[in-house]
């Protein structure tokens, strides 16, 4: 008798534990692992290995853009880290200026390319896409949950993450997945540096949906990522 209650008691431990995990593992939705990652352009060393043809992608926080670039030669890459350099987001126009953020300045020393806008803060930044992952489709931004509800299963977003600089590749599993990466409240982890993020629906009363924001802000509540899309085909 013992035993058989003992038994059962270990059951519906187990049942609880397991239902327990259930609910903490739904709590968070991870915006992948992506499985392609643009490597961030942070270094002078990065761009000096740039050569005449290559393609890198101006990331601008202020339109959640992400713009293509031809480098033309050595000589321009290495403008695009220049510090004091003024440099145009080919999508909005907006004016950012090159500084450097020595991290360290005992030899070897190391500077990290910040791009700010005029009031200082930063607002863009640079990144070189996989072959596998082309920028050419990821160029239209996901702001309204109109446009979520359009994904379906199979289709690939991206994720920006402003906090590490990637741009991560995600695979939508389902038409409901879809919808939670723009429900209003819901946590998204970035894939690559693994921070959580808040889906935050900016909203005026009565706005109907096309016009309505999706925002990621971080635990300050400030604006920390966006999603991106493939532009919807030509007819």
């Amino acid at each position: 008798m013992n035993s058989h209650l003992t038994k059962s008691f270990s059951q519906r431990l187990a049942s609880s534990a397991l239902f327990v995990l259930a609910i903490g593992l739904a709590s968070t939705l991870h915006a992948g692992p992506g499985p392609q990652y643009w490597e961030s352009l942070r270094r002078p060393e990065q761009f000096e290995q740039l050569k005449t043809g290559d393609k890198i992608v101006y990331v601008c926080k202020e339109c959640k853009t992400a713009s293509e670039i031809t480098v033309g030669s050595h000589d321009q890459a290495m403008e695009l880290c220049k510090e004091g350099a003024d440099i145009a987001c080919p999508s909005c126009k907006m004016q950012t200026k090159v500084t450097l953020k020595r991290t360290r300045n005992d030899p070897p020393s190391r500077s990290e390319i910040v791009m700010v806008n005029e009031k200082g803060k930063e607002c863009a930044f640079f990144a070189k896409p996989t072959d596998k992952m082309a920028v050419a489709q990821y160029s239209q931004s996901l702001k309204t949950p109109a446009q979520f509800e359009q994904l379906k299963a199979g289709d690939k977003v991206a994720f920006v993450c402003n906090e590490c600089k990637t741009v991560s590749e995600i695979t939508i599993d389902s038409h409901d997945q879809a919808m939670d990466f723009c429900k209003d409240g819901a946590t998204v982890s970035c894939p690559s540096c693994k921070m959580k993020t808040k889906v935050v629906v900016k909203r005026q009363r009565n706005d109907p949906p096309t016009r309505q924001e999706i925002v990621l802000v971080n635990d300050k509540g400030e604006e920390c990522a966006f999603f991106l899309a493939k532009p919807a085909d030509k007819k």
